[in-house]
């Protein structure tokens, strides 16, 4: 079965687009054929002809809420990926326990972690502005950036890690009501680059569901804000359609 947003080919070379649950044919401007004389591009904006016969916006998002919309879904999947990068240092360059048993920072470790957490606060201050995350959140990020021995402090405790965790929560969280309210507004939300994922984890694009929503246990929660240990479910994706063969065409 086709998923929204899949392009293939009737076995007479006729382009089609999954939309809107049925197979449409595409004419050569990107057009889906909603049948009675309606077309509806990628975006959700929907078009009728005027009475000169030239195609006029009826329906779907305006150009401006569309770019507000792509906007928003782009500056927290920065934030995303820029706490991913974080989040990598802070796992993988795990601190050591010294002789008297206090745990001590490589120094060029935490080299690597501040420049990654100067970049997290460049594009987290973004995200703050669109109200992704609250201002304690904010302060604790911009203490991080600016004060050494506070990230230190954070890093051999663990807590930046936890602070990770509910950022990256809220994040998503953020990015999935963008993405609905577009979709209130007649948008098509599989339109937009699907949400940060980390290359690092298990998940199937098939697990993470419809528009790749990002379940909780994905960013939050008891996995953490970048791995699960979920195993891979069968039955996966195989990727996008490439032959209409089968579709039912509505014309």
């Amino acid at each position: 079965m086709p998923k929204e947003g899949d392009i293939g080919t009737t076995p007479d070379g006729r382009k089609v687009i999954f939309m809107d649950g049925a197979a449409r044919f595409m004419d050569e401007g990107g057009f889906a054929h909603m049948g009675d004389g309606y077309r509806k591009d990628r975006q959700g904006r929907v078009y009728y002809p005027d009475k000169n016969g030239k195609p006029s916006q009826v329906g779907g998002p305006t150009d401006g809420q569309i770019t507000d919309a792509f906007k928003s879904n782009n500056t927290f999947n920065n934030a995303l990926a820029s706490l991913d990068r974080v989040d990598t240092i802070a796992t993988t360059k795990k601190p050591k326990q010294g002789p008297l048993g206090k745990y001590i920072a490589n120094q060029n470790d935490f080299a690597q972690l501040q420049a990654a957490v100067k970049d997290y606060q460049i594009q987290m201050k973004e995200a703050y502005n669109l109200g992704a995350i609250t201002g304690p959140d904010m302060q604790f990020i911009d203490a991080m950036a600016t004060d050494p021995k506070s990230l230190e402090a954070a890093y051999l405790s663990g807590t930046l890690r936890t602070k990770l965790t509910e950022v990256a929560h809220a994040l998503g969280t953020r990015s999935r009501n963008n993405r609905d309210t577009f979709g209130g507004l007649g948008g098509r939300s599989v339109s937009m680059p699907n949400i940060y994922r980390s290359p690092n984890s298990t998940y199937t694009p098939e697990e993470w569901g419809a528009d790749a929503r990002v379940p909780a246990s994905v960013y939050g929660g008891e996995r953490g804000a970048r791995r699960s240990t979920a195993p891979i479910r069968p039955g996966a994706a195989k990727g996008p359609v490439t032959s209409g063969n089968g579709w039912k065409v509505i014309p």
